[in-house]
């Protein structure tokens, strides 16, 4: 059985609209999974971290942390100063009715840029595995900045055709 035309728009329009709130979702929860990763580790080390600012030496706390925990929380931490640009910009571009395959393939970009840079931090904080963060970093700056550009050309487009109607 073939498909219709019909059909293959309604799944295009349909995926179109699905995708970028899963991305949301995926990356939504990629954010506590590294909030659990730091909670992992072995072979601690004694870290002192005061309790106050203005604590002295004789007041300080013994945390134990592994260098893994350390990279776990800095990651969790840099998803979490993340994470609302990448809401924020693909909410924006879903409430003004983009739904085109290259808003919805930087979406998937983003969301695998992400994983990897996250998971680069996680193994290793050597100049190769800084490399690769810092390359995520800058495609996934790279997709946010081609959306909000399709959202500027959509919002201008729509702008045009309202004072056009009027």
């Amino acid at each position: 059985h073939q498909p219709t035309r019909m059909t293959d728009y309604v799944y295009q329009q349909l995926v179109g609209r699905v995708t970028p709130i899963i991305c949301i979702c995926v990356l939504a929860l990629w954010c506590v999974v590294l909030a659990i990763l730091p909670k992992f580790g072995a072979k601690p080390k004694h870290i002192r971290l005061p309790l106050q600012e203005d604590d002295d030496d004789e007041d300080v706390h013994e945390v134990q942390r592994t260098d893994y925990q350390y990279r776990a929380t800095r990651a969790h931490l840099n998803m979490v100063e993340n994470l609302p640009i990448y809401i924020a910009i693909i909410i924006a571009a879903i409430a003004i009715g983009i739904n085109d395959p290259l808003f919805t393939g930087c979406c998937i970009a983003l969301v695998v840029l992400r994983l990897i840079q996250s998971i680069a931090h996680l193994i290793s904080v050597s100049w190769a595995f800084v490399i690769v963060r810092a390359a995520c970093w800058l495609l996934q700056m790279i997709c946010c900045f081609t959306i909000f550009a399709d959202i500027m050309i959509s919002a201008h487009s729509i702008l045009s055709l309202s004072s056009f109607q009027q």
